[in-house]
């Protein structure tokens, strides 16, 4: 039966069933614990991933026709983790685990746009002609969703390498110059 895995790289033959159930015990009892504490151990590098992947999206003015010129984050909200994925290593190789991330980025935006209150319209061509142009910060907050793939050493010292961190949600950020008044909710 050991001869099969020449053929087959994959397959791992197992002598007895009590092997096989001393592997799947190792892998949720012992794996899934250290992935999730090498995590929570490294909270402060993924943070930093998470806010430069963040200041790379696009930020769009929506509700005005304008810019935004420049963005910075204020503050990253706790960071909840899910392992999805996970792969032992073989033969001195890694385990991989992979995490979806969910947290809230709150940001404040410098924008510029016309204001629209001030123009005055111009009847021959029928277009508005702004006199002013408002310059200011607006806050705002995004729910952010990410794919995060590590590998680590399961004999110690657990050495973490982060392979990878992806954000998937948001694409573009919407921000907006309107003030928050709780309406309907007053």
């Amino acid at each position: 039966m050991k001869g099969i895995e020449v053929d087959f790289p994959r397959l791992t033959a197992l002598c007895s069933l009590e092997e096989f159930l001393g592997k799947v015990t190792s892998f949720f009892e012992e794996l899934a614990p250290l992935a999730q504490q090498l995590l929570e151990g490294n909270l402060g590098q993924i943070t930093a991933l998470l806010e430069e992947q963040f200041q790379w999206l696009g930020f769009i003015l929506a509700d005005q026709d304008g810019e935004v010129n420049e963005t910075r984050i204020t503050e990253v909200g706790e960071i909840n983790a899910y392992l999805i994925s996970l792969a032992p290593g073989s033969n001195g190789e890694p385990a991989e685990a992979r995490f979806e991330l969910t947290t809230t980025i709150a940001y404040e935006a410098d924008v510029s746009y016309d204001n629209l209150e001030t123009a005055s319209y111009d009847s021959e061509d029928k277009v508005l002609i702004p006199w002013e142009t408002v310059e200011r910060t607006v806050e705002g907050s995004e729910i952010v969703q990410a794919d995060l793939r590590l590998t680590f050493d399961t004999t110690e010292p657990h050495n973490l390498e982060i392979e990878e961190l992806d954000l998937h949600t948001p694409k573009d950020v919407s921000v907006s110059t309107e003030e928050d008044d709780g309406w309907p909710y007053k």
